[in-house]
């Protein structure tokens, strides 16, 4: 909720003394307001202007004396009671600091920056109840927690905004703990509010339910008996079943159309008192003699909602919202519905204030509540009794999250990607705040193209809450991205030095990032409405989130288990997911200096090395050893990235790979095989031999080069590997260069004509570090001493083949048997049989190389996944219980399905992504979470585990829960927090 209820809030405000307001808004408007001074305050750093602040607006506007004045309630640099840390001041009454501020100059534009740090001074002073924050332009007043806040633009203070500001702050107030009463006041009102209106709402809906049954079930039964063309009695049952499924679907959908017009009508998106207008006609009509369903009235209001009415001199205009509440519905237009039940309850319903009263925070509450009608439904559909709740929803499933978990966890998910992306796109806040009217165009474009290349990555920004309820996560999600885009705008201004606003940025998020699923359909209905009425502006169409908000089952994809809930995420959001274009290509890399290109004979590259005293390939070959530590690392790669290898051989100084993938991959997987390899080699060589490395292989006398091994061509024929033409503006794959056991990865480039056939590897100009080799006619070249050399000689050439692309069956089965058969080729033995072993093992077939891959994934993904054990499901749903052993890791003992969640939807983020659940802690003790923990084990998967001790996070279910962030890059060890104990370590994978 926001810090205040607006009805609370309205009635202390008109206690005010008016006139007292309006002097100390005088003083206010003659400083703050001045331009001068608002520039020199812009350019003044945080200890230049800090005293002058305070004594400005705490002492001068709202009343406060400052130390080392007499009976002084405001001081300076107040330290901490528990340690030598000093807030920037503090505000006292009878010596104890009852509000700490923190200040920062205006070139710190984010205040969430500073939070933490004033809230640690808070956590120090016994008896603090307010934290203010700011930057001299605008000011945070927080009471007790960070969770929500009143934020002043001391710039622009409207009347009414420094009213607020001074029922807060004055000296008067503020001692008196005014803020404070007026918070728990509202808490208060809140729920008051929120009990009244929700009764009256599921009275309505229970009514209304029952209402649709008595009146249309005969006719809908026959509508889906054609339908489903119905043909013994167990058919009839479930149809009559279906019927009230049905109806019950449709009296969700009703009330939420209804909740939508009495939202809009008290927020200027609908003319006001529109359904006291409407029940007013009928009733006049009524009386009148045209006996008219109410309904029907109320229908024609839907039409105009959806497709737009034009204003006359007697009736005001109705925008066209659209967005698929309001589209045209078979069943809900044809339903009969009774007319006084209908007028009480629109008539009830409509006179809550949604302006004041009935604000987004107690509508969520209410969302979430109705949910629990489902259970009821479902017992009286069975044949229970409707009121008789023999099974609760949270019992059953979802627990409801409170803010400020949903805060925590977009802010340490998408909050932390976003200061990622920052940092990548050399963004810095400084700069923008350095802009004068002298400043040079170029800088200014330049700061402008870094704040367009950030929005453009926010706006492909993906985030998803696969249980998604009633939304309290995509809806926080959501803010946050609408504040990101907000700061944007003000950094522009900020350069542009006037206002500037990116146009429907709350339909363009809806549109673009924010994704949800739910097992239940009236979860997603209520997750959309959330939405809509969380961005719903006059004159602006809603968004169609059928694309984006979506009925299944998250954990099921097979429609034989599942029926129309099987959820196939790659089908369901094609947007998100990618199928791979998948062909064979044959891949060759060498060691460094093994290959001659064209470029180092025109520059003689070897003959000028060293003084022209190392004119000859530095090669060094593999020993037996060598092999098979580097085929052990590319299994584990091979492993670790699910790579699909259908042939591998390596062959003295050099390997094959005959992989299946998509082209734009291989750079990347290029670069991880060269790079892991060369450190897993050169760190088991030091530790065995400490001084030496690649033992040489026997080579003939004189022998300079080894050319690169050819590649088996289409039509059956092999072919050659020509030396590599390297010039300078050749269209190859660009080369990974590799040095010290890191490599960089370049991007492919197009490939020209003459590079088409598989060419050998090419070393480019400067590779000197090698030391000479003793060449001698007749002898075998013997290693040179390397230990001097060994931090800066690589393993590998820096690059590696044009990868080829294989083009039909033919040419497969001719590179597949060229790659077996080329250490023969070189005259060289064949691998030992524990070397063979592992390759073979690394090995994929021809069939499962080409099934179909998904590529990409959400960037993030968020929730309190449901909580179901498996005796539960066993009960009711043994044939998900099947399903899921089959599919998941996780589904050992009597498992939890948020255990299934976790492991499901590692799989469904990107590379880069992250997950982020709360959840219940049993699976880190339990034998249950044995195979999650294994699961977790193998991909390294956790990044972050904070546990809450026996802190109850869920008033309705005695659970110990944790926050579990989940990602894909390797890792060795987890940071654990335990907050209730203030334990922070480092835990190895092994301890899980």
């Amino acid at each position: 909720m926001a810090l205040f209820q607006a009805s609370v809030l309205k009635s202390h405000l008109a206690l005010l003394d008016q006139s007292a307001v309006d002097r100390a808004y005088k003083k206010y408007q003659n400083y703050f307001w001045n331009a001068n001074i608002q520039d020199n305050i812009k350019s003044a750093k945080e200890e230049q202007y800090q005293a002058s602040f305070l004594h400005e607006l705490f002492v001068n506007i709202l009343g406060y004396t400052l130390f080392p004045n007499p009976d002084s309630n405001l001081t300076t640099e107040f330290k901490n009671e528990k340690n030598s840390r000093k807030a920037d001041a503090a505000i006292l009454k009878d010596g104890v600091a009852i509000g700490v501020i923190e200040l920062k100059g205006t070139i710190t534009k984010d205040l969430e920056s500073i939070r933490l740090q004033a809230f640690d001074y808070k956590a120090n002073q016994k008896g603090c109840v307010y934290v203010i924050t700011s930057n001299f332009e605008k000011l945070r007043f927080y009471i007790n927690d960070a969770t929500e806040f009143e934020e002043f633009d001391l710039f622009t203070l409207s009347q009414n905004r420094f009213k607020l500001l001074y029922l807060c702050l004055h000296i008067d107030k503020l001692l008196n703990n005014t803020a404070l009463k007026i918070k728990e006041a509202s808490i208060v009102e809140e729920e008051e509010i929120t009990k009244a209106f929700y009764k009256d709402y599921s009275v309505f809906k229970r009514e209304l339910y029952r209402d649709l049954v008595k009146n249309n079930a005969k006719t809908v039964k026959a509508k889906l008996i054609e339908q489903e063309r119905a043909e013994d009695q167990n058919d009839i049952v479930q149809l009559e079943k279906n019927v009230k499924l049905t109806l019950f679907k449709k009296s969700q959908k009703l009330i939420d159309r209804f909740l939508f017009i009495f939202f809009a009508e008290d927020r200027t998106l609908l003319p006001s008192n529109s359904t006291k207008q409407i029940l007013n006609k009928w009733k006049h009509d009524w009386d009148f003699g045209d006996e008219r369903p109410l309904y029907s009235l109320f229908k024609q209001y839907f039409l105009y909602l959806d497709q737009g009415r034009k204003s006359t001199p007697s009736r005001a205009e109705i925008y066209a919202y659209n967005g698929g509440l309001f589209k045209p519905d078979a069943i809900l237009d044809a339903l009969e519905i009774n007319n006084d039940l209908l007028f009480k309850h629109t008539s009830k319903l409509s006179n809550y204030d949604f302006e004041s009263e009935v604000d987004a925070n107690i509508l969520r509450h209410i969302f979430e509540n109705a949910l629990n009608e489902i259970e009821s439904v479902n017992a009286e559909i069975e044949g229970g009794d409707f009121d008789q709740q023999t099974i609760k929803r949270k019992k059953d499933a979802v627990f409801y999250t409170p803010k400020y978990i949903t805060k925590y966890i977009v802010e340490n998910t998408v909050g932390k990607l976003c200061v990622e992306k920052k940092i990548a796109i050399g963004f810095k806040e400084a700069d923008y705040f350095e802009v004068k009217k002298g400043t040079h165009q170029s800088t200014k474009m330049q700061l402008l193209e870094t704040l367009d290349a950030y929005r453009e990555w926010l706006l492909q920004l993906t985030i998803c809450d696969p249980a998604c309820s009633s939304g309290a996560f995509l809806n926080q999600a959501l803010d946050f991205l609408i504040k990101e885009h907000q700061y944007i705008d003000e950094l522009k201004t900020k350069v542009l030095v006037g206002g500037l606003q990116f146009p429907d940025i709350e339909n363009t998020i809806l549109e673009n990032n924010i994704y949800g699923v739910d097992f239940n359909e009236e979860s997603v209905e209520i997750t959309k409405l959330s939405l809509w009425l969380r961005t719903a502006k006059p004159r602006r169409k809603l968004n169609d989130l059928s694309n984006n908000i979506k009925c299944g089952n998250s954990l099921i994809d097979s429609k034989t288990v599942a029926g129309n809930k099987a959820f196939n995420w790659s089908e369901e959001f094609p947007q998100v997911f990618k199928t791979k274009d998948l062909k064979a290509y044959h891949i060759t890399t060498a060691v460094h200096d093994s290959r001659t290109s064209d470029r180092m004979v025109k520059y003689e590259v070897r003959k000028k090395r060293d003084l022209g005293t190392n004119p000859y390939p530095n090669v060094v070959y593999f020993t037996d050893a060598d092999d098979l530590i580097i085929s052990q690392t590319i299994a584990q790669i091979v492993k670790e990235d699910g790579l699909r290898l259908l042939a591998y051989n390596i062959c003295g100084d050099h390997i094959h790979l005959l992989l299946v993938c998509d082209i734009a991959d291989i750079p990347r997987i290029m670069q991880k095989i060269k790079s892991v390899t060369s450190k897993i080699l050169t760190r088991e060589k030091t530790q065995a031999q400490g001084t030496r490395e690649h033992a040489p292989l026997a080579e003939e006398t004189g022998r300079e080069t080894r050319e690169h091994a050819p590649l088996a061509e289409e039509e059956g024929k092999t072919r050659e590997h020509a030396p590599l033409a390297e010039e300078e503006g050749t269209r190859e794959h660009a080369p990974l260069a590799e040095e010290e056991g890191e490599t960089r990865e370049h991007a492919p480039l197009a490939e020209e004509e003459r590079t088409r056939e598989h060419a050998p590897l090419a070393e480019e100009e400067g590779t000197r570090e090698h030391a000479p080799l003793a060449e001698e006619t007749g002898k075998k070249r013997e290693h040179a001493p390397l230990a001097k050399e060994k931090a800066k000689k690589p393993l590998w050439g820096q690059k590696y083949s044009v990868p080829k692309e294989i083009t039909s069956t033919q040419q497969l089965d001719n590179t597949l048997n060229y790659i077996q058969k080329n250490r023969s080729k070189h005259e060289l033995p064949e691998h030992s049989a524990q070397l063979q072993t592992v390759i073979d093992g690394m090995l994929t077939s021809k069939a499962d190389a080409f099934k179909t891959e998904i590529t990409g994934g959400f960037d993030v993904v968020i929730g309190n996944p449901p909580y179901v054990r498996k005796q539960g499901l066993m009960e009711h749903y043994p044939e998900t219980c099947v399903f899921y052993e089959k599919r998941y890791k996780s589904a050992t003992a009597n498992y939890d399905i948020y255990a299934l969640f976790m492991e499901r939807c590692y799989d469904l983020i990107n590379r880069k992504g992250i997950v982020s659940f709360i959840l219940p802690h049993k699976f880190l003790v339990s034998d249950f979470g044995a195979g999650i923990r294994q699961f977790f084990k193998e991909k390294t998967a956790v990044k972050n585990l904070i546990h809450f001790g026996s802190e109850i996070i869920f008033s309705e279910a005695s659970t110990y829960n944790c926050i579990i962030d989940l990602t894909k890059s390797r890792k060795e060890k987890i940071q654990f927090k335990n907050l209730n104990q203030k334990i922070y370590l480092s835990l190895l994978f092994g301890t899980l």
